[in-house]
């Protein structure tokens, strides 16, 4: 990691089935309007559905100061030689294959990773990598309790809406005071979770029966306090290089249950990133920047056959987010150990959700955990470097 006072190797990284020109020419012109061309490159892996021309988007967006590697997905199997596991964990067809992405951005030097999706884009006057690179400093912000252990960070947006609630939220937790801000923390920020305008990142629950849009964040910023948990997606969301050991995106889709389990990839990892910041000493700051969202066609009735199981494993799932206790010499021995409480819970649960494929699944998701911070602690210490490799 580069000294404090020194400007941070940053990555943003993405997957993308859609025309990139667009997506890219936004983060270009902001990144160049604040002066960060020097600092900041670009990641996409590809899919097998990625549109003809994203290479060359990349490629343009590289002679125009912006440097950006497209991964097809040939390309994506042959940088992944050098690590078999690994490929043989991250599926086609799947926003899975952003772990390509951050592998190489590390490999590569980056000291902060940024995960965005595809339809977000930079507001033009906000300065998007300088507020993600709040990531590695020390701080003291306003901390953020919610209720019971639970934070809303959907309270930190215009118009307010009590029953707005992120994706991934245990409903059990639903509470109108789950907003709730006392006190101050302090710490280094280990992750920062950004927001949106426009459309918010709720279910397709709360989408269906709430229409949510939103104006704008309120302008706060907190960080949460310990023990208090939050979902966190890849949307807007930057980590430091310590905390990518323990954030592979998990792996989906798969059939458990009858049901399709998918679009929660994020959520786990969010989740399971955040025990081991809280384990090792470190800070989660929300608030800033806001993002357009620019929500691409859904159907809604899709994306919930794809959530269900999802919310129901989270609503099993949240007592043990609430209480594991890690080790917390260092984010790969604080992974590790979450990867055997994973196992072990995914056999003890009885129920609905819970037929033998359901827990094969979180067995398989152990395992998976184990080897991405195997691959990504091995890469730490020949491939941090004080400026960007060519």
């Amino acid at each position: 990691m580069n000294d404090a006072g020194t400007k941070k190797n940053v990555a943003i990284c993405t997957t993308t089935i859609f025309p990139m020109h667009d997506f890219l020419r936004a983060y270009r012109q902001n990144i160049a309007h604040f002066g960060r061309e020097d600092h900041v490159r670009v990641y996409v892996a590809g899919d097998n559905k990625s549109v003809p021309g994203s290479a060359e988007a990349a490629a343009d967006a590289t002679r125009q100061g912006l440097r950006t590697t497209f991964m097809s997905i040939r390309e994506q199997h042959d940088y992944l030689k050098a690590y078999p596991d690994l490929d043989a964990i991250i599926p086609e067809n799947s926003d899975n294959r952003r772990n390509v992405a951050y592998l190489r951005a590390l490999e590569e030097g980056a000291d902060v990773i940024i995960s965005v999706d595809d339809d977000n884009l930079p507001l033009p006057d906000v300065d998007f990598v300088g507020e993600h690179v709040h990531v590695g400093r020390q701080a003291s912000l306003p901390r953020a309790v919610g209720h019971n252990g639970w934070f809303n960070l959907c309270g930190l947006l215009l118009p307010k809406d009590r029953k707005l609630y992120p994706r991934g939220f245990p409903y059990r937790h639903h509470h109108p005071e789950a907003g709730a801000v006392e006190g101050t923390v302090s710490g280094r920020l280990a992750i920062n979770v950004g927001l949106w305008k426009n459309d918010p990142d709720t279910d397709a629950i709360g989408r269906l029966y709430g229409k949510p849009v939103v104006e704008c964040g309120d302008g706060r910023e907190v960080a949460l306090g310990s023990g208090v948990r939050c979902p966190i997606n890849t949307q807007n969301t930057a980590l430091s290089r310590e905390a990518m050991t323990a954030y592979y995106y998990i792996r989906m889709p798969d059939d458990i249950g009858g049901l399709r389990l998918d679009r929660f990839g994020d959520i786990f990892s969010g989740y399971f990133v955040q025990l081991c910041a809280d384990a090792v000493g470190e800070r989660i700051r929300i608030g800033s920047p806001i993002a357009d969202h620019r929500r691409n066609q859904h159907n809604l009735l899709v994306d919930l056959y794809h959530e269900l199981a999802g919310i129901m494993i989270i609503e099993d799932m949240a007592p043990l987010l609430a209480s594991v206790s890690l080790p917390g010499g260092s984010y790969a021995s604080a992974y590790r150990a979450l990867s055997r409480e994973i196992e072990e819970f995914g056999e003890e649960q009885e129920g609905f959700i819970w037929r033998p494929e359901t827990k094969l699944y979180f067995h398989q998701v152990g395992g998976y955990m184990r080897i991405w911070a195997d691959v990504v602690e091995s890469l730490q210490p020949s491939a941090a470097s004080a400026g960007w490799r060519l």
